[in-house]
């Protein structure tokens, strides 16, 4: 029978013993110290108690011994220390040797005790060789998933900081906050994340949808300039971004030679751009850990800049359609307003004093932007009211009364079709109940009438007494105070008296005079044409 000789073996990394186990094998690790050969079994295979003799041999110490160099540098792999004993290095470390040993049928192997197990042949050596073999092909291949793995791991790593950061940021990214508020926290953010000693977002002076963000910086941490001169190395910065999609890391003489003052040196550059236009800029730099500005930061500016891009084109967006409900708004008003020569302008005053009222007594901004619009809408009503009777001279009939009596109701009909405008509907459809519960349209009195409606009616009637009418002349404003405070408890809310007396009615006043100079204007003109 001829005898098979050693077999070279794929790398057997990452095969664990369990494994060889399934075949019936004895794994065992074996390390050399001071000459003295210690085996220790890790799994026992079916043959254990006829291998066992054999691997505490003095034969098989003495083999290991003269071939341990080469063991444990990975130079041999397959070999037979003792007949009729085979031997595959599973594992070769400095510290030792894992082997996977199993028996097959020797001609000269010498007579041992009998076995449970009977010998493997050399075809089932050779086979079982090769299963070794293709074992390790499959560790080497799970070697190289598990790489990747790691890979994967790292590159995971390196981006949960940008993708930490991104959540933060679209969490809190909605377009009705405040947008100062917004890029105030992000630039925070984005410092905090990065570790760089201080940032600075400009946005474009240039960009007329931008409003009142045109030009607008906004910082965190500290620059080593001043802020004007931190300015002017931004705006010099947008220019070099322009037309650039990634961010720049500018050492010193690149900043010189665009003719900046080099206040750090590299100086990070990111483009906050939306299709083919930048909206700004992102400059930083120093890190105070000693490290310099790397591509990972680059990179997180560069995703940040993405991200308030998307921000500021939605804030865009949203400020023109604001702009362009507004604008609707005061177009229907001032229609409605040109009816009557002597209500010209009237809508915008109850509205702004409206907003004053509601601010004086507690309501927040969002509140009170409400409050104003449902001032401004208050009598949107009348356009359901004919001509003649809105801008009759003299007493009205009882009919046209009635008629003029129906306008909040109609008012609250229009709107109340609108979802945007809903919450307006109070101001329009109360706005001349009484506290005392004599007003129209449904007799409300007291805390039954919404707040909104209580703001706006005392607004209206302030104007109402403070503009000339068809029916009598304008009262001075001390006139109106007292007779609003007479009204206290009666046609008013007390409390929102209280929150009257503390005004300063400047502003009112000087629109009612700049309502009634365009309103002198207009009817010289009128004349001028007709002549």
């Amino acid at each position: 029978m001829t005898t098979p000789g050693p077999t070279p073996i794929p790398s057997l990394d990452h095969v664990t013993s369990a494994r060889l186990e399934t075949l019936g094998l004895l794994c065992a690790h074996v390390r050399l110290d001071d000459q003295a050969v210690a085996c220790n079994v890790l799994h026992a295979g079916n043959d254990h108690l006829a291998l066992r003799p054999l691997i505490d041999s003095q034969a098989f110490a003495d083999d290991i011994r003269k071939r341990y160099g080469d063991l444990i540098a990975g130079q041999t792999h397959a070999f037979d220390p003792v007949p009729g004993l085979r031997a595959v290095v599973i594992e070769a470390v400095p510290s030792g040797v894992t082997l996977a040993l199993w028996r097959w049928d020797q001609p000269d192997a010498p007579t041992q005790t009998p076995a449970p197990a009977a010998p493997r042949t050399a075809k089932q050596t050779q086979e079982l060789t090769h299963a070794l073999a293709w074992i390790g092909e499959d560790s080497g291949y799970r070697k190289r998933t598990d790489d990747a793995l790691l890979g994967l791991s790292g590159e995971l790593s390196e981006t949960y900081e940008e993708l930490s950061l991104l959540y933060k940021l679209s969490s809190g990214m909605t377009v009705d906050q405040p947008a100062s508020k917004f890029l105030r926290e992000a630039m925070a953010e984005l410092r905090q994340t990065t570790g760089l000693g201080w940032l600075t977002l400009l946005l474009s002076p240039d960009e007329s949808r931008l409003s009142q963000l045109r030009g607008a910086m906004f910082d965190d941490g500290q620059p080593p300039v001043n802020r004007a001169q931190l300015a002017h190395a931004a705006k010099l910065a947008l220019q070099l971004v322009e037309g650039n999609s990634g961010p720049l890391i500018l050492t010193a003489d690149k900043l010189k030679e665009a003719g900046i003052e080099p206040i750090a040196d590299p100086m990070l550059a990111v483009p906050v751009a939306r299709s083919e236009d930048t909206l700004g800029v992102i400059i930083g730099a120093e890190k105070p850990s000693g490290g310099e500005v790397s591509s990972v930061d680059a990179k997180l500016c560069h995703a940040l800049a993405a991200t308030l891009s998307i921000f500021l084109d939605n804030t865009m967006l949203y400020d023109g359609m604001q702009q362009m409900f507004l604008g609707t708004l005061h177009a229907l008003t001032s229609a409605i307003d040109a009816k009557d020569s002597y209500t010209h302008g009237h809508s915008e005053r109850v509205a702004l004093l409206s907003r004053m009222l509601a601010e004086a007594m507690g309501f927040n901004e969002e509140a009170a932007e409400r409050v104003h619009l449902s001032g401004l809408v208050h009598d949107v009503g009348k356009i359901g009211v004919p001509e003649a009777v809105l801008c009759k001279n003299g007493p009205l009939t009882d009919e046209e009364f009635a008629l003029i009596r129906k306008h909040p109701e109609i008012g609250a009909q229009i709107l109340r079709d609108i979802p945007e405008m809903q919450d307006l509907v109070p101001g329009v459809l109360h706005h001349h109940e009484r506290w005392d519960g004599r007003g129209y349209p449904h007799n409300l009195a007291a805390q039954d009438i919404p707040l909104m409606g209580r703001i706006i009616g005392l607004a209206d009637a302030f104007d109402a007494m403070s503009s000339n009418r068809t029916y009598r002349k304008a009262l001075h404003p001390t006139e109106v105070r007292v007779e609003i405070a007479k009204c206290a408890g009666k046609q008013f809310d007390p409390q929102v008296v209280d929150a009257f007396n503390g005004l300063d009615l400047t502003p009112v006043l000087e629109l009612v005079s700049k309502h009634q100079r365009e309103l002198a204007e207009e009817e010289e003109k009128s004349k001028t044409n007709a002549a």
